[in-house]
């Protein structure tokens, strides 16, 4: 086991206070506003096909509007507070293929996205001036609102990314990651491990909600086994720029 003056000199200079820049993240909260943008999504693809599918012929605005209704779907799928076994093979498969989705500035990007295309296919094609303003503004603030608390969030991980590149720049990487991924080494650092190391090094620390994403974003195995960091890992995520949320 290391000693004390061992863990000084691979943390970088002994415990710091702990600081939680940037608001706590309520993931329960965010998810019924994301399931409130994604209904608004739908509910504006579903009223411009109705329309101009019975009243206009318009084929290419009628193409924009089943892809809004499409991506609205998706995102409803995702973010629905819900367990069927159809729901949660969807979001696997979103996971899968299409993971930027599940992050916080993935998602929030996306919803400034659908946003402007909700209000621009009800507006321009004069289908309801006011669900185009109503629904288009709420989901792109919900996007805007999104994609910044994921900025915050990925800068304030990126304070741990800079104290663990050093230690990589030092040789002490390994030693590092032995040193707290001790429940199971061989699988990767767990939550509590990461949470302790990130805490030593920058006097850091993230609560539950915010793991999830962490680990997310820098876990190598599937869906269903995000729950640990290996060093592989560990190392490429030292090598890259700050990782986004």
């Amino acid at each position: 086991m290391a000693s004390n003056a061992d863990n000084q000199n691979l943390l970088g200079g002994g415990n710091r206070p702990a600081s939680r820049p940037g608001g706590k993240l309520n993931t329960a909260k965010m998810n019924l506003w994301w399931f409130a943008a994604a209904c608004c999504v739908m509910v504006g693809g579903f009223i411009g096909t109705l329309d101009l599918l019975f009243t206009t012929f318009a084929p290419l605005d009628l193409i924009d509007e089943i892809y809004l209704l499409g991506f609205g779907s998706i995102m409803f799928v995702l973010d629905a507070p819900l367990n069927f076994k159809l729901l949660l093979d969807v979001k696997t498969a979103v996971h899968k293929y299409c993971k930027f989705l599940t992050r916080l500035m993935g998602r929030g990007i996306w919803y400034i996205f659908l946003g402007t295309m909700t209000f621009a296919t009800l507006w321009e094609n004069n289908i309801s001036p006011f669900l185009a303003v109503i629904l288009g503004f709420f989901v792109f603030g919900i996007g805007v609102f999104s994609a910044t608390f994921g900025f915050v969030k990925s800068r304030k991980l990126d304070k741990v990314r800079v104290q663990v590149s050093q230690n990589r720049d030092t040789g002490k990487l390994e030693a590092l990651y032995k040193n707290f991924a001790r429940t199971a080494p061989q699988l990767g650092l767990m939550r509590a491990e990461f949470n302790d190391m990130s805490q030593q090094l920058k006097g850091i620390t993230f609560d539950p909600d915010e793991l999830y994403y962490i680990f997310n974003a820098l876990s190598s195995g599937p869906a269903d086994r995000e729950d640990n960091i290996d060093y592989k890992a560990l190392e490429e995520w030292c090598g890259s720029g700050m990782t986004m949320l």
